[in-house]
């Protein structure tokens, strides 16, 4: 074997030595505003009937433990508490997104932060280190390997999340650098998710991100344990990247290492859809506010995006729609809806049995544009076409996402939460968050998102 460092050596390395003390301001700030958002849609998800097996598995398990699953309270070990709060933040669609991994980090990072923490009873600099840390290894690894074809068959958030987990467990059970090493070799081989679920519409999209915890956490103590695993997970002959694919930007893996962090490149997605839908739903919204589009005029819709816009499994699909997860996926579907409804909210995608949103959705298509194309993911831009009966023709383009800012992000997090906890709690909520850099013990913030 070859003497130089592996990827894996360098991103043990950077997280065993990693102190609170090296986050720039804004790092920090970003850690709160991305714990905001996680727990928004923690408590926006939490009455999908889609979830509901994850806490009855645990409650049937009765394993106690000293970590809590939010809003109810179930005690349980934090590998397991983690995969319950991992399913139901994921389960709206709306959690945070790193394009340049495809993975929804947030949705993985912060449940294992805060049920390893819980159990460890971790100060709030730990957690937010932990959290940089595991957002940094999953955007890392994930862009060395995303391509368009790679997510025809393999589900981005399933295969690098439990690195990130790993690494985000590992540094709150205070590992040292071999056996961190030990742990994302683990983790690689714990990597998984294929991508059926979005030809049948099932749930297993939510149940991947919370398995990434499991296994994550699974493979940081096994790493604690002294577990031998391999060092070159990603560029070993039969690693990773020759496995599934290495894209030019694993060249760059390591660049910046400890200096530039993949965490700050996260945005918050402004509708409870698939990542690559939010362009087209947020432009649809723009023109239902611009036009009087009277959607039984519409003869034809067009929908121009970049290529994963279209070929991500069950974005380019027309119906018929027989789950809510078929519908959060498709272009077709999350446009036709805001044209209905003339508005973009999680009631859009329950419809998704309405007659009038199946029917236009028949009309829509979805192509690749070149320039568009040129732009992702700096920038994720959309073009959408109505042809109305008559031959009138409405265009209109966005250059790019209007992501969710920190003011809308709180301030959605005030509304979810105050719908689940007491106005006094989700305020007291509310400040510690804000104040996550001060708490000493951060399992008092946890008992504060359990319903009283």
């Amino acid at each position: 074997m070859s003497d130089a460092v592996t990827v894996t050596e360098s991103l043990a390395k950077l997280a065993a030595s990693l102190k609170y003390e090296d986050l720039p301001k804004d790092l920090v700030d970003r850690v709160k505003i991305l714990v905001f958002h996680a727990l928004a849609c923690t408590f926006a998800g939490r009455n999908q009937d889609l979830i509901a097996p994850a806490p009855n598995y645990l409650r049937k398990l009765k394993l106690g433990g000293k970590a809590s699953t939010f809003v109810d309270g179930i005690k349980g070990p934090p590998w397991e508490v983690a995969l319950v709060n991992s399913v139901i933040g994921q389960s709206t669609g709306q959690e945070d997104m790193h394009a340049d991994s495809s993975c929804h980090c947030g949705s993985m990072i912060i449940p294992t932060a805060f049920a390893v923490g819980e159990e460890l009873g971790s100060n709030g600099k730990d957690v937010i280190t932990a959290i940089v840390l595991g957002y940094d290894v999953i955007g890392r690894i994930g862009m060395s390997m995303l391509s368009p074809d790679f997510s025809k068959k393999f589900r981005p958030s399933g295969m690098f999340g439990p690195y990130g987990a790993c690494i985000t467990a590992a540094k709150l059970y205070k590992l040292n650098e071999e056996q961190m090493v030990n742990g994302l070799g683990l983790a690689g081989t714990l990597s998984c998710g294929n991508m059926q679920w979005a030809m049948e519409g099932t749930h297993e999209i939510v149940y991947q991100n919370g398995f990434a915890c499991r296994n994550g956490i699974s493979a940081a103590l096994l790493g604690k344990e002294g577990a031998k695993a391999s060092r070159q997970v990603l560029e070993g002959f039969l690693g990773a990247w020759n496995t599934y694919g290495k894209q030019p930007l694993g060249e760059k893996i390591t660049e910046g290492l400890g200096k530039s962090f993949e965490i700050m490149k996260v945005f918050c997605k402004p509708a409870p859809a698939c990542a690559y839908t939010q362009p087209s739903a947020a432009l649809a919204l723009r023109m239902v506010n611009k036009y009087d589009i009277d959607p039984q005029a519409i003869e034809k819709i067009n929908i121009k995006t970049f290529p994963m816009g279209k070929m991500f499994p069950g974005l380019d699909y027309q119906g018929p729609f027989t789950d809510i997860a078929q519908s959060k996926m498709s272009q077709q579907y999350s446009v036709a809806a805001v044209f209905i409804f003339k508005e973009l909210v999680q009631s859009n995608y329950e419809k998704y049995s309405d007659p009038r949103v199946n029917k236009l959705t028949a009309l829509a298509t979805v192509d690749v544009d070149d320039a568009i194309t040129g732009a992702y993911p700096k920038k994720q831009g959309c073009e959408i076409t109505v042809t109305l009966k008559g031959g009138k023709i409405i265009n209109e383009k966005m250059e790019d996402l209007e992501v969710m800012n920190d003011e809308r992000v709180i301030a959605n997090f005030e509304m979810q939460a105050t719908r689940t906890l007491s106005k006094k709690q989700a305020a007291d909520l509310k400040n510690a968050i804000s104040s996550l850099d001060k708490l000493d013990n951060i399992a008092g913030l946890v008992k504060l998102c359990i319903k009283k």
